[in-house]
């Protein structure tokens, strides 16, 4: 029997503006961890939760005005009936975390080396890349056995795909002082199709996991944000 494998969905909450139209925005990118001995389990539960659902299913479907999407044909209290139901599918198993990394835009292009809109993605990615890493050490430690994670992420743009997979590669391979060792992610990011990874990431919610702080929102959040601002409670 090999060593215990864990897996890592991350997504981000959008491209970061240009600095013109960075005001009081946040870049998010969070991913859950799924040991290999959860998956089918998750997946058999999921399966089950939406078998009245034909096609990828995203957050966005549950917002009023999606005439076309895969829920359009399911009342309010079924929306809700099902969004709550795969919050527990992840929720309800001890072994699922989450980690999350949260960029101030406006304040990270403040900054002399932040220029870009990858300038700010990066940062925020290699947030969510230690983290993973500390959860794997710590892991490792409590269970007697060496864990080793894989990362999979959405396909993007052939562009977009070539240059995390390169800030990928150089946070693996990395050799500069003070830089972490990244002994127990294997090098390699997988990129999945977008349509696959939805349907496998459709929750983002998990147990609770070091992370940042999150921000103060200056607006009204629903009661699924609410849910999920008590895991890092």
């Amino acid at each position: 029997m090999g060593d215990p494998r864990v897996l890592s969905f991350p997504d981000e909450s959008g491209t970061p503006p240009k600095p013109r139209n960075a005001k009081g925005k946040y870049l998010v990118i969070a991913g859950v961890i799924i040991p290999e001995a959860a998956w089918h389990g998750i997946a058999r539960d999921y399966k089950r939760a939406t078998r009245r659902i034909r096609g990828g299913l995203r957050w966005k479907h549950f917002s009023a005005g999606n005439a076309g999407a895969p829920i359009s044909h399911l009342t309010d209290l079924e929306k809700r009936d099902l969004r709550n139901n795969i919050f527990e599918i992840l929720t309800a198993r001890r072994a699922v975390k989450i980690i999350c990394c949260v960029t101030c835009i406006e304040a990270a292009y403040a900054r002399p080396s932040i220029v870009t809109q990858d300038d700010v993605y990066h940062p925020t990615y290699k947030g969510v890349t230690k983290r993973f890493q500390y959860f794997l050490q710590d892991a490792t430690r409590v269970t007697g056995q060496t864990q080793y994670g894989l990362v999979v992420s959405d396909h993007r743009m052939a562009g977009d795909d070539k240059k995390l997979r390169k800030r990928h590669h150089e946070l693996m391979e990395g050799d500069e002082p003070y830089t972490l060792n990244y002994a127990n992610i294997i090098a390699t990011i997988f990129f999945s199709p977008s349509e696959v990874s939805r349907r496998t990431k459709a929750c983002r919610h998990g147990r609770r996991c070091r992370a940042p702080i999150l921000p103060q929102w200056r607006t009204p959040i629903c009661s699924d944000a609410k849910a999920v601002l008590q895991i890092f409670a």
